[in-house]
């Protein structure tokens, strides 16, 4: 019996091997898939954000150049650029240090340099000043994302935006950025499609970090005029290739053509980060890695657009999740070994195979004691009873009948008369048990029913005074404490993610004097209609609040300078052609608007406000119905 029970829970150990390896597999393959689809769209985020710039820059270009004076003003180009002893023109140093623009903003942090014997006639002056203006305009705003903007030119000319780093005035004299791959990867021989073009890896020992560069040309009918340049990062992204992965498992990024991007083994590896930082192009044939080459090879060959991915890499024994990082055309690969999935259902079969045979032991222990004193002593005790029978001793006969067991004046007989006494009373307890049971369960199902209604319709009023609390009863905005605490809450999330954050405080000009004109009633509803109108300008996700009076607020997110004027401006045309009917006449509006931006330094959304409330204040004092922006670029 002993060998049969243990062939069992071998059996039913091996059976749950295979079940659990075979569910784990399932569900592995599932993860990974979600996983590699999530981490392929977030590593793709900067590269499509860096091509995005580059469509703006151009268009913006185009548009400007079809636009510009081929014979520019020789007193501006010298204002800007000053010819070096060396024989090249450079920008001057103190547009790198900073200057004002006319409108009172300031600029820096470019540089430029035009190699020795370079031409600089009418047309390449005329393109390399509107070149430094397109830079001067668009640099700021994506330096948070982007440590470079720059344009490079065939002749051998560069214009740069890189924060801290004067790059055009130290460059060296006899630098031909026409041998440098970030400055040829654009150009027609290596780029004939004419598309954005991204570098291989590089190291770039000024700044200290890994780097890839994407180049966009600029043309006019065939024409050359310029290369748009963005540099992009890649230390963070090495970071998360090297640490951010499933337990057991790890990633790797290579290019189409087998180029290594990041590997652990490359971080770990000193002489391989050397030679990278020479300037070496590492291809993963070159790494001698079996395992490596292998899964390059099996993806290589894989087809499908690689949005999210599961390999099966036999060779490696191996699951390859593969995701394509759009823009440089990356493919990142989560390799995670199949001995993970056999270990872990291994694990599982063995505990199911002590636990086996555990129960074994404890279930036949249990067995013994159950039997001793379940059948072994009762036994005794009436083999003792059937030797006085034999012995002579009838009194103590146990009969066939209950009722001549029960008359045996002897311990079996009283057990049997207590047994049939305790039986009987114990049915006559239940009997009476049930029935108090029931009528207890009856009260209490209808105390049950009055608590719920009870519960309901306190939550019912719950539900009302929070909508009293949160929405202004007359304009059906948010009040001010609601309108403060979402604000605060935006504020917190744009600070988090670097969204930029703009609060705008919105006053209805001469409300008092339409308040002692028309009457309380009147200005009631000439608030609902401002209220109305306000919200039908703004997007779903805009933050439009009565801070109190004819005083109202706005916190808009996402949204650059010129939009937060833009949905400003709409919001006080619309008003200045609504027209309130009352019975005392018809109410014209207009409204005075203060806006201002989040900035380095502020500790919550009253900070903001406080700056919005001074514009609204500036904007009354010109003459109201117009909007006023305090914003620090």
């Amino acid at each position: 019996m002993g060998l049969r029970v243990s062939l069992i829970v071998t059996a039913v150990a091996l059976l749950s091997y295979w079940h659990i390896s075979v569910t784990l597999e399932e569900q592995t393959y599932d993860s990974l898939q979600n996983y590699i689809t999530e981490r392929g769209q977030k590593e793709s985020n900067i590269f499509l954000l860096a091509e995005d710039n580059h469509k703006v820059f151009r268009n913006a270009f185009l548009e400007a150049w079809l636009k510009a004076v081929k014979q520019p003003s020789a007193e501006r180009f010298e204002q800007l650029f000053f010819e070096s002893d060396d024989g090249t023109w450079r920008l001057r140093p103190a547009l790198f240090r900073g200057v004002y623009r006319p409108d009172g903003t300031k600029s820096g942090n470019i540089t430029g340099y035009v190699g020795k014997g370079v031409e600089v006639d009418p047309v390449m002056r005329s393109r390399l000043l509107l070149a430094y203006d397109m830079i001067d305009r668009y640099a700021e705003g994506w330096t948070h994302r982007f440590p470079t903007l720059y344009v490079t030119m065939p002749e051998n000319a560069i214009l740069i935006h890189w924060p801290y780093l004067p790059w055009g005035l130290e460059a060296d004299a006899n630098l031909d950025i026409n041998n440098e791959e970030w400055g040829y990867i654009s150009d027609p021989q290596h780029n004939p499609s004419r598309e954005p073009a991204w570098t291989g890896l590089f190291y770039d020992e000024p700044a200290e970090h890994w780097m890839v560069s994407l180049k966009t040309p600029v043309e006019v009918d065939g024409e050359v005029l310029l290369d748009i340049g963005h540099d992009i990062l890649l230390n963070d992204v090495f970071e998360r290739v090297v640490n951010d992965h499933h337990t057991g498992a790890y990633n790797f990024i290579f290019r189409t053509d087998g180029r290594l991007i990041a590997h652990p083994e490359f971080f770990s590896n000193q002489t391989l980060v050397e030679e990278a930082v020479a300037g070496r192009a590492f291809q993963i044939s070159d790494l001698h890695d079996n395992s490596l080459i292998n899964a390059a090879r099996l993806i290589a060959s894989a087809k499908g657009t690689f949005e999210g991915v599961v390999l099966d890499d036999k060779q490696g024994d191996a699951l390859l999740a593969v995701s394509r990082i759009q823009g440089p055309d990356w493919y990142f690969v989560t390799v995670y070994p199949k001995q993970l999935i056999s270990s872990t259902a291994l694990e599982a079969a063995y505990f199911i195979f002590l636990l086996g045979f555990f129960s074994i032991i404890i279930e036949v222990l249990m067995l013994y004691l159950v039997l001793n004193n379940q059948v072994i002593k009762p036994l005794e005790y009436f083999v003792n009873v059937a030797k006085k029978i034999t012995q002579g001793d009838f009194d103590l006969r146990m009969g066939h009948q209950k009722d001549d067991y029960s008359q045996r004046p002897n311990e079996v007989g009283g057990l049997t008369r207590s047994l049939s006494e305790m039986a009987e009373t114990i049915h006559t307890n239940d009997e009476r048990l049930e029935r108090e049971v029931e009528q207890r369960t009856q009260a209490l199902n209808e105390t049950n029913q009055a608590l719920l209604g009870e519960i309901a319709a306190r939550r019912q009023l719950e539900e009302k005074l929070r909508e009293q609390i949160n929405i202004d009863s007359l304009t059906g905005v948010y009040g001010r404490s609601y309108f403060l605490q979402l604000g605060n809450l935006e504020f917190k999330r744009s600070q988090r993610e670097g969204v930029s954050l703009f609060a705008v405080m919105i006053d209805i000009d001469l409300f008092k004097n339409i308040n002692d004109t028309y009457g309380h009633s009147a200005g009631d509803a000439v608030l609902k209609r401002f209220a109305l109108v306000c919200q039908e300008c703004l997007r779903e996700i805009d933050i439009f609040g009565r801070l109190g009076g004819e005083e109202f607020a706005l916190v808009v997110a996402g949204v650059d300078e010129s939009e937060a004027y833009e949905i400003c401006d709409r919001i006080r045309v619309s008003l200045e052609k609504t027209e309130v009917v009352t019975g005392e006449g018809v109410i014209k509006l207009t409204a005075s608007f203060g806006c201002a931006a989040l900035e380095e330094g502020d500790e919550g959304l009253d900070a903001i406000l406080s700056r919005a409330d001074k514009a609204l204040y500036e904007a009354k004092e010109k003459g109201r119905n117009q909007v006023v922006m305090r914003v620090i670029s």
